[in-house]
């Protein structure tokens, strides 16, 4: 079965210490936690590479991508996380979007405080991967000039 994909920034220890509370928290196996610059291509292109810089992304298993707060509450809900279910809509989908940029913006700031480090000393391999039925489907959407797939959030 096709499974979610938890893209995120191995040099950044917040990132790092998300990515390992995942991996203990998903009692469900519905996501693959995957450090973008580990991530095997296809998924990861230079368009997703840069996007993964800025924020986290989940590529969904049905082919969606959704980066920031949005991909972390849709991911914590398919973990059963019910409780994030009001966070996903207007308004408080504002506001957790607000504390997400917040946090993304200051991130090294932030893992230097709680003393996170740089990153997790996680090997970069992604042991959940159980063969190509794991892959996420291809993104939908609309495409650019370069064939890849746009998304809109």
């Amino acid at each position: 079965m096709a499974k979610h994909w938890l893209l995120w920034d191995g040099s950044c220890g917040i990132c790092s210490a998300t990515a390992r509370w995942v991996r203990r928290k998903d009692r469900r196996q519905v996501a693959v936690v995957c450090q973008y610059q580990n991530c095997p291509r296809p998924p990861m292109d230079e368009r997703l590479e840069k996007r993964c810089a800025k924020e986290a992304v989940v590529l969904t298993a049905d082919g969606r991508e959704l980066g920031g707060a949005d991909g972390i509450l849709f991911l914590l809900g398919a973990m059963g996380w019910w409780i994030v279910a009001p966070f996903r809509v207007f308004p408080l989908l504002w506001i957790s979007r607000l504390v997400y940029r917040l946090i993304a913006a200051n991130r090294s700031l932030i893992s230097r405080v709680f003393g996170l480090g740089k990153s997790c000393g996680m090997d970069g391999r992604y042991p959940e991967v159980d063969g190509p039925m794991d892959l996420p489907a291809p993104l939908s959407g609309p495409t650019n000039s370069q064939g890849s797939a746009e998304t809109t959030l």
